[in-house]
């Protein structure tokens, strides 16, 4: 039973472990819930200004 679940941090919605990612022992390292909110995130760490 796959019950395990995280939440986004970009979007902040739960989702849960999907059966391919367990097969391949991937949970541990998926922190986002989609492609979407990975490219978001990764352009709002671009964006952001150094801090001084």
């Amino acid at each position: 039973m796959l019950t395990d679940s995280k939440l986004c941090p970009v979007c902040q919605r739960p989702f849960e472990n999907r059966k391919k990612w367990q097969s391949r022992n991937q949970w541990a390292s998926i922190v986002y819930c989609s492609k979407r909110c990975r490219t978001q995130a990764r352009s709002r760490t671009k964006s952001l200004p150094p801090e001084a």
